[in-house]
């Protein structure tokens, strides 16, 4: 039986190639239904899942510990999803307690070598993170599954056992990390799998044209984590963009002698590395406070021109939580909060810091398609979720008030 942390952080997400992993957010429950009722993908898995179970578990997967959803990059179409079981059941011989893998992709996305990564992902991850060294982490697949016997060796993993489970034979793989180092890169794919073959293993949940990038805004007041979420989808989607004009700005020789001057030439050196990268196929992410339509109209128009998507997040957070937040990190001493804090520019004062905030919230007033996110005061997370829910759904328009209608 493997020795597993107790303390892994949640929510994870992970980069590959093409794939990206990342919890379960409501936007994904049509697909993760679709996994769970398809006669093909659950062809060695027992069959659909009944209805009444199926209303049970897409009411507990969003956001559950340990499940990803397997997102294509080029489109973030959800393929299927993946299930890391910190341990097995103990009692279970042919487990005896180890960490399972076990996923599910829909059956157009089988042959493609997706099944690979991402499997292939999760477990680099389950060895970093959950289960040290000389750990190993398992899968469970029915014998007669060779797709899945196949993507499953495609990784490292060694058939290490066999048994009987639900009237089926069944075969036991297991990994090492050392094992995991030296399989086969991620870009190599996979067979497609043979007539009546089904890309999908484990006994728990698992898991064309692209669609074209986007460039997206993420507005807010001062200190409320606009950077740290820029850079969270950056580390998540392979090659996107955390471009911030501050630190553009803070690049600009004698910056601070003219900040007028300087916060115009940023914005114009931001705006053709945003087109550029756009067109180059890649999400970019501004993270700016913003407080006149004026950049904003221009972001839209780079985004337009580029044959892009643009998509406007505007963070809400209270007068004091701002104040808070700014206090802290004007003390902090992590390198991070103190560039931060000297390239932002913002006065110091909390009457000033005040007044921005109450210009920024009139400001929002005129912006009816800007998809407004709470911020979690102290887990950037949640507000990334948040984020990452509301980017997956169409804008919902709010009124526009203006004061002699409020």
């Amino acid at each position: 039986m493997a020795v597993v942390r107790r303390d892994v952080p949640w929510p994870v997400t992970i980069g590959t190639a093409r794939l990206v992993l990342r919890p379960v957010v409501p936007p994904d429950l049509p697909a993760m239904a679709e996994v769970w009722s398809s006669p093909q993908v659950r062809r060695y898995l027992g069959g659909p899942v009944p209805p009444g179970e199926l209303a049970s578990r897409l009411g507990g997967c969003v956001g559950a510990r340990g499940l990803f959803a397997v997102v294509r990059a080029a489109d973030r179409a959800v393929l299927g999803l993946i299930l890391v079981e910190p341990e097995s059941p103990a009692a279970d011989p042919y487990r005896a307690g180890d960490p399972e893998v076990s996923y599910q992709l829909l059956p157009q996305y089988w042959g493609h070598g997706y099944g690979r990564e991402a499997v292939g992902a999760v477990l680099r991850w389950a060895f970093s993170a959950l289960v040290p060294a000389p750990g190993v982490v398992i899968a469970v697949t029915q014998t007669a599954n060779r797709a899945s016997a196949r993507l499953l060796e495609a990784v490292g993993m060694t058939r290490t056992g066999g048994f009987t489970e639900f009237g089926a034979a069944q075969s036991r793989y297991s990994i090492t990390k050392d094992a995991l180092t030296a399989a086969p890169p991620d870009d190599a794919v996979p067979p497609s799998p043979a007539p009546g073959e089904v890309q999908g293993g484990g006994a728990g949940a698992g898991s064309g044209p692209g669609m074209v990038p986007r460039l997206i805004v993420i507005n807010g007041p001062p200190a409320c984590g606009k950077s740290t979420l820029a850079r969270m989808y950056a580390a998540a989607y392979p090659l996107a963009l955390a471009l911030d004009v501050d630190a553009v700005r803070g690049c600009l020789g004698r910056w601070q002698q003219d900040l007028p001057s300087a916060g115009r030439a940023a914005r114009v050196v931001a705006l053709a590395a945003a087109g550029a990268h756009l067109r180059a196929g890649h999400d970019v992410v501004v993270p700016q406070f913003l407080r006149r339509p004026a950049f904003l109209a221009e972001l839209h128009d780079t985004a337009r021109d580029a044959g892009a998507g643009f998509a406007e997040i505007a963070l809400l957070a209270g007068k004091e939580q701002m104040l808070r937040a700014y206090a802290a990190r004007a003390a902090s001493q992590q390198p991070a909060d103190i560039a931060a804090h000297h390239l932002a520019g913002h006065p110091s004062d909390a009457a000033a810091l005040a007044a921005l905030h109450d210009q920024y919230t009139a400001f929002l007033t005129s912006r009816p398609t800007a998809t407004l996110i709470p911020v979690t005061p102290g887990q950037p997370e949640l507000t990334y979720t948040a984020m990452l829910t509301a980017l997956h759904q169409p804008p919902a328009r709010r009124p526009a008030t203006t004061p002699g209608n409020r």
